[in-house]
């Protein structure tokens, strides 16, 4: 089972390796031994047994607009709860909310860095938040 506690570590871990943004990445390491990951392929490394145990399962290969559109919770960003692993959105892209204002969010932004990085939730334009398909919210 994945759960958001599960995403919120797994993102946690993933500040502390070598990460680089790669569109369409999953995680897979690129010969410099980074792990090449785009905003949503963050997130569904996680959810399709990560960095060791990755499988690519293509009905859960999701992007950020179809995380969204599919999520069975979801809110103005203003309305945010207070609860790790809980996804936050905008046009295009999609990190994962820590509490305490903090985001994860993989991104080459040249404001926040080239990776995975993390964020205050008030650098970006956030709209929405979002309990994220397939992941069990506890």
């Amino acid at each position: 089972m994945y759960t958001n506690l599960g995403l919120a570590a797994f993102a946690q871990e993933c500040l502390s390796l070598p990460t680089k943004y790669l569109w369409d990445g999953f995680g897979k390491q690129n010969e410099f031994g980074q792990y090449c990951f785009d905003c949503s392929g963050l997130i569904k490394c996680y959810y399709m047994g990560g960095l060791r145990q990755f499988y690519y399962d293509k009905a859960r290969d999701l992007q950020s607009y179809e995380m969204i559109e599919r999520a069975s919770k979801k809110g103005p960003v203003e309305q945010i709860p207070e609860k790790k692993g809980i996804g936050v959105y905008l046009p295009g892209h999609i990190g994962i909310y820590m509490t305490g204002g903090k985001v994860i969010e993989c991104t080459n932004n040249p404001r926040f860095g080239d990776g995975v990085v993390e964020t205050d939730r008030l650098d970006r334009q956030w709209e929405q938040w979002l309990e994220i398909p397939y992941i069990v919210y506890l």
